[in-house]
Order: structure tokens, then sequence, then C-alpha cells
């Protein structure tokens, strides 16, 4: 009797704790009744701690509001109206973000007749310039000219003049800061009311704030919109759900507007250099989803590839420009950037730093220090040669580091011929004795300096290695990082630095369905560098590059 009198206590015990369980697992998925979309058959990777995997998502107004198990999923999510997409077995993680480039200039060079990657001679870029054709405004647009990878005599004014006297010649430097104009420019520019008063300088370069109104000339709001249409398809077919404006003209800006009321349209960060500019886009984009603002964005000196970034004078063999100020030019003075810095903590704004010689980087971190009491929220952007003691001094501060970390693979080569000892600088790049302290960084490609590819930078971060003629005088930094770490630069830790966490950069339960769609499985060893990118969900939407045939 009393065994029987057991065994039924046993029993009820058991179903009464059966139902709470059940009750609790249900009681979890009440956010999704209905769901908009279930996203299953697939391997998310959510880079959430505490939660790192799942094989379904559902998702409601554009966001996450369940991530588990499929049979849970589709139990407890799915609607009459639901609608369930099947991923086929394909691997999910967060969706890329892209923390710094000049996306409009980005879409438009590409377009241009003769889109071509670098020469390495002065005399092949003239020779091919001699016969490209001029566009339908009548320019002849060349992009991606990189002083330090030239062989021979660096192209200047003079030289655009001798070969190209009739042609009007806009000559872009990778990077997209600067602009070479021969005369035939300069005269077709003055005969233009509105570009009358544009500053260029003696050696016929133009850039700054000048430099976004030739471009605002150059590009008006049709030309922005195909722009933007042909980035957006680059950017997204590589995986980003995300992308950075850093080159904001107010021209412009109908132009994002009408890509946003797009079908699976990119998220933009706005990343002003104008106060003003900031505090009209915060005004009148303060109810649009798609825009995010991002810091005022400040420019401390010039790029390693213009020959234009301030070095500690040791490294520099010599200018690259015949009239440039050696070891590189300041584009701000050190009051001007302590009082930038004291004003944004007074305001209590964030403030971006783009930042490219180590020196440069020096005199930020030391500004820093000086008005630490006053410290802004801080973000630095490229650094691409920093050093160890520099990245310790980045995390000490507490100032946050976007960091364009392809340069030392894939301008390596270049690197030999603009620095004096390279060996040197690499010996201060050595992060495998602390790789800790590049968990918190994020990367970007800082297009259109190197292309927007972030399975390519994960898999030279991975595996460190440089092209056959940099091996002699270069030693790549070892950067150790696990598989979850390489995948967080272009995540969580790319939204954290602009304070998008909450919405972005992980898989979890209230964030925005953001997601790139993968053949293969990132976190295996070695796992990155036969990886592609099979599709993006921007808020939920599909959008496959291709569709996987077996599961």
């Amino acid at each position: 009797m009393r065994n029987g009198l057991f065994f039924n206590v046993t029993c009820v015990s058991f179903l009464f704790s059966s139902m709470v369980f059940s009750a609790d697992l249900a009681k979890g998925y009440l956010l999704c009744r209905d769901a908009s979309t279930l996203i299953v058959n697939a391997k998310f990777i959510t880079l959430n701690p505490s939660q790192p995997e799942a094989t379904a998502v559902a998702v409601r107004h554009g966001r996450l509001v369940a991530v588990g198990e499929q049979s849970q999923i589709l139990a407890h999510c799915r609607g009459n109206e639901s609608q369930v997409i099947d991923l086929k077995g394909a691997f999910v993680v967060p969706g890329f973000i892209d923390t710094h480039s000049k996306f409009i200039l980005y879409g438009w060079l590409s377009q241009q007749p003769g889109y071509e990657q670098p020469t390495t001679t002065t005399k092949q870029l003239l020779e091919t310039l001699k016969n490209k054709p001029l566009n339908e405004e009548g320019w002849l647009i060349a992009s991606n000219y990189n002083p330090v990878n030239v062989n021979d005599e660096a192209l200047n004014k003079v030289l655009l003049d001798e070969h190209l006297k009739d042609k009007p010649c806009l000559v872009f430097y990778s990077s997209g800061n600067e602009v070479l104009l021969n005369q035939a420019a300069i005269e077709k520019l003055s005969s233009q009311d509105r570009a009358k008063d544009l500053k260029i300088n003696a050696q016929g370069l133009i850039s700054g704030k000048d430099l976004k109104r030739l471009l605002s000339l150059l590009i008006d709001k049709n030309k922005a919109t195909l722009a933007i249409q042909k980035a957006s398809k680059y950017y997204t077919q590589q995986g980003y759900t995300t992308v950075t404006e850093t080159m904001v003209n107010q021209p412009w800006l109908a132009a994002y507007e009408h890509a946003a009321e797009q079908a699976n349209s990119l998220d933009i960060i706005f990343n002003p250099d104008d106060a003003s500019d900031k505090r009209l886009l915060e005004i009148i984009y303060q109810d649009n989803p798609r825009f995010y603002i991002g810091p005022l964005l400040m420019q401390i000196d010039g790029e390693v590839e213009d020959g234009a970034a301030f070095f500690t004078k040791p490294y520099l063999k010599s200018a690259v420009e015949p009239n440039a100020i050696w070891p590189g030019t300041l584009r701000v003075t050190k009051k001007e950037l302590e009082d930038a810095l004291n004003n944004s903590a007074k305001e209590n704004t964030s403030l971006a730093l783009e930042v490219n010689g180590d020196a440069a980087l020096d005199l930020v971190l030391n500004a820093a220090i000086k008005t630490r009491g006053n410290a802004p929220d801080l973000l630095v952007f490229n650094a691409p040669l920093l050093r160890n003691d520099q990245l310790q001094r980045l995390q000490q501060l507490g100032i946050k580091l976007s960091w364009y970390a392809p340069y030392i693979y894939l301008h390596s080569a270049e690197l030999c011929n603009l620095l004096n000892n390279p060996g040197a600088l690499f010996d201060n790049l050595s992060f495998s004795s602390a790789p800790h302290l590049l968990n918190g960084i994020s990367i970007q490609a800082n297009s259109p300096s190197t292309p927007p590819v972030p399975l390519q930078m994960l898999s030279l971060l991975q595996n460190s290695s440089l092209s056959g003629k940099a091996q002699s005088c270069l030693k790549p930094p070892k950067l150790q990082l696990s598989p979850e770490a390489l995948l967080g630069t272009l995540t969580i830790n790319a939204a954290k630095a602009f304070n998008l966490q909450q919405d972005k950069g992980t898989l979890e339960v209230g964030k925005l369905a953001d997601m790139a769609i993968l053949n293969g499985n990132p976190l295996q060893q070695r796992g990155l560098q036969n990886l592609n990118v099979l599709g993006t969900i921007s808020r939920g939407k599909l959008q496959w590059n291709q569709v996987p045939s077996v599961e």
C-alpha cells in the first residue's frame, strides 16, 4: 500500500513538473505567436554567449521574436499567415556592419568607363588615360591612383597637362580623399558658376570640403541614386546589412531617402564631418528607422596610400609628393584637437577621429590623456599601422577602434617602398603576446581604398599571409584571434563602435533580423578561406545571391 502511494505521488510529481516545464517553455515563446516569418533549417551562429547556436528564428516587424530549436519555433510561433523560409542547411551569422566607407563615391567610381585596378607605373597610367573615353558630361575620370604604389615618377599636374592637353581629367586617389586635376579640367570647372570659387592648390589637387562640393557638381540626385544602387548591390552580396557613409553631402540625401524605401535596402550610418550637417540629420531623420546618425568625424592626417600619413620620423623614406611636408601633414592643430575633445565631452556627444600615421595616433592619445577628466565617447578610425603600445593605451583610455586592418596585407608590398625600416615597424605590431587587446575592435575596408570583402578580410587576419613581393621585408603580425572573435570584428564590435548593440551585432530576441547566409561554418579552423555569402536577410527580408542546391 505504501509502495503504491509512493508510486502515485511520484507520478503526480513528475506530471506536475512536466506541466510546469511545458508552461515555462510556452511562456518563453509568447512573443512569437503568429510570427510573420519563420526562418528554419539552418545553423544560426548567434554570437550571443547565453545561446551560441540555434536552428530556427521567428521574425515580426523586422525584429527577432524567438531564437531557438526548430521544432519549438514551428510549434509555438507558426500562425496561419506565417511565411516559412527554408535555408536548406546553410550557416547564418549576424549581418556584417561596415564602419567606414565613402559609399556613394565607391558606387559612382565603379560606374565610370574603364574602371580599373591601380597601375604600378605612372607611364602605364598615362598611356591608359590617353585611350580612355570621356564620360557623358565630357570628363575623363580615373580612380584608384596610389602614389605609394608607383615605381617611377609620381603623377603630377605637369605630366597630365603634357599627355592630356585637351581632355579634362580628374584622377581620384585610391583613398577618395584627394583628386588631381589637369589644366583642361580646371578651365572646364571655371566656366561653371557653381564651381568658380573651388579651392584647387598650385599642384592641381583638391580635397576636404572643396572636394565634397566638386562631387556634388559631378554627382546629381539621379547619379547618386544609381551609385547607391550599384554600391548597395555589391555590399549586400558580400553579406553587409549595414553600411557607413563618411562623405555626407546634403545634395545626396534625397537619393538616400529614395533608397531607404526600396525592398531589401541597407541600413545607413551617417558620419558627418560638419557639426551643422550632423544636427540637420539628427532632426530630419530622427523618425527614420533605416538611418543612424554617427559621431562627428574629424580627420587628423592624410592616408598612408596617399603618402600623406603623419609618421614617426624613422619609418618614412621620403615624401611621395615633391612639395609635401615630410613626414606627412596634420590636418588639425594640437589645440584644435584638444578643443574638439573638450567640446564633445561638454556637449555629451560622440566624436570620431580618422587617424592614419602612428605619430598622428600618438597625438590623439596624448590629447585624450590631457582631456581625460572630460573624456567623450571617442572612436578612432583606420590606424592601419598602430603599434602594440598604442593599442594598449587605446584600451586603457576606453577609446573604441575601427581598424583598417586589410591595409597591412593588401598593401604590404607598398610598405616596402614607403618605409625606411618596415621590419622595425612590424616588430611593434606583434599582438600575439596579448591577443585579448584585439577582442573589442571592429575592422573595415576603408572603401574605396580597398574593396568591401568581409570574408576576405577575416581570412587575411586569420592566416596573416602576405604577397611574395612583401615577404622579404615584412613579417606580418600574428593576431591569434578565435573564430568567434574574428566574426565579432564585423558584427557585435562594429555595432558597439556606434552604440548600436541594442539593435545589431548578435542574433537575440528584440534585435533586428539582420543576417548573412554562408555556405559553410565560419567557426571551423581555417574555414574562412572557402566560404561564400549565399545571401542576406535584412530586417527579415531575404535576398539570395545563390540558393543552396542541397541540404
